[in-house]
C-alpha cells in the first residue's frame, strides 16, 4: 500500500514540474520598453468583442488586460474608460463594434487619441481531457487552452488600419483527478488544478502589445493649443503624457481637410508653419510654451497643431 501512495506522490511530483515547464515555455517573453524622451501617444482601446466561446465578459476582460499592458509599457498615455464609454455610446460602437475609416476618425477627434486599438476574439477553446494514466481510482489527465485576438490598430486621424494582426496564446495543464480511497487513505478532487485560460490569455495580450508597439514606433505625437495668451500659448499635454520642460516644437495652423473622392476617407489636410514655441511649465494636464518666433502674417492660435 505504501508503495503505491508513493507512486501516486511521485506522479503528482513529475505532473506538476512538467506543469511548470510548460507554463515557462509558453510564457512571452518580457518586451524592453525603450526610455520616453518626449510626450506619449494617446491611445485608446475601443470594446473586445466575444465572437467565439466563453461569456461576453471575456471581451471585457482582455480590454482590461491590453489596457493595463499599455499602461505599464510607459509608452502611452491610455484614455481613461469613462471617457471612452462615453464617446462609444454617442457613437453607437459600444455594443455593436462596428469600426469604419469614418467612425474610427470622429472617435479619435473626439478622445484626441491619435491611436485606436480594436478587436475581437476569435479563438477561445477551454478543453479537459483525461485517460491517460490509470492508477486505480486516479486520473491523469491535462486541461488545454487556446485564446486568440484579431486585432487592429487604427489612426485615429484617418481612419487608416496600420495592422490587422492575430495574436494568440495556448497553455496545457497537467491534471491528477479522481476519487475514492486507497487502502485506508483517502483520494479525491484535482491537483494541480491551475486554470490554463488565464495563462493563455496573458500570452495572447503580450503578443497583442508587441503587435501594438511595432507599428506605433514610428509615429510622432502631436499635441493642438487649447489657448494663446499675449506671447504665451496653453498645450493639451502636461505630466500626466511626459511633457518636460524646455522641450522645442513647430506649430501648423490646419487647412482644410483632404478628402478622397472614392472613399471619403480623410488623407490629412493642408497645414503651414506658424512658429515655434519652448515648453517654460507643466502641469498635470496641461502646459504653458513661450512663443519663441512667429509668422507675422499667420498668427498662432488655438486649435493649431504642434509637433517636436
Amino acid at each position: 500500500m505504501k508503495r503505491i501512495i508513493a507512486v501516486l506522490l511521485l506522479t503528482a511530483l513529475v505532473l506538476g514540474g512538467c506543469q511548470m515547464a510548460m507554463a515557462q515555455e509558453a510564457a512571452p517573453a518580457a518586451t524592453p520598453t525603450p526610455a520616453l524622451t518626449g510626450p506619449k501617444l494617446r491611445i485608446a482601446v475601443l470594446d473586445i468583442q466575444a465572437k467565439a466561446g466563453g461569456s461576453y465578459k471575456v471581451g471585457d476582460t482582455i480590454q482590461e488586460m491590453i489596457i493595463t499592458a499599455l499602461v505599464n509599457s510607459g509608452k502611452y498615455q491610455v484614455v481613461e474608460r469613462g471617457e471612452l464609454d462615453s464617446v462609444l455610446q454617442e457613437q453607437d460602437l459600444g455594443a455593436n463594434g462596428r469600426v469604419t475609416p469614418e467612425s474610427a476618425a470622429k472617435v479619435g477627434k473626439m478622445l484626441g487619441a491619435q491611436i485606436l486599438i480594436a478587436g475581437a476574439i476569435t479563438e477561445y477553446t477551454d478543453i479537459s481531457s483525461g485517460g491517460g494514466v490509470l492508477l486505480g481510482p486516479i486520473v491523469v489527465g491535462s486541461k488545454n487552452a487556446k485564446l486568440a485576438i484579431d486585432l487592429r490598430v487604427i489612426d485615429a486621424n484617418t481612419g487608416q488600419v496600420l495592422a490587422a494582426e492575430k495574436a494568440e496564446g495556448t497553455s496545457t495543464t497537467a491534471i491528477i483527478g479522481g476519487g475514492g480511497t486507497v487502502g485506508t487513505v483517502p483520494v479525491g478532487g484535482v491537483f494541480g488544478n491551475n486554470e490554463p485560460m488565464g495563462h493563455a490569455a496573458r500570452v495572447a495580450v503580450g503578443k497583442a502589445l508587441d503587435i501594438i508597439l511595432a507599428n506605433t514606433s514610428a509615429i510622432k505625437w502631436t499635441g493642438r493649443i487649447i489657448k494663446r495668451n499675449d506671447k504665451e500659448v496653453y498645450l493639451n499635454s502636461g505630466s500626466n503624457n511626459g511633457m518636460t520642460v524646455g522641450a522645442s516644437f513647430t506649430v501648423f495652423s490646419k487647412g482644410e481637410d483632404l478628402i478622397d473622392p472614392d472613399t471619403g476617407l480623410s488623407l490629412g489636410s493642408q497645414e503651414q508653419q506658424t512658429g515655434k514655441i519652448t515648453v517654460t511649465e507643466i502641469k498635470d494636464k496641461y502646459s504653458i510654451a513661450k512663443i519663441i518666433s512667429e509668422d507675422p502674417k499667420l498668427t498662432i492660435k488655438a486649435g493649431d497643431i504642434v509637433r517636436p
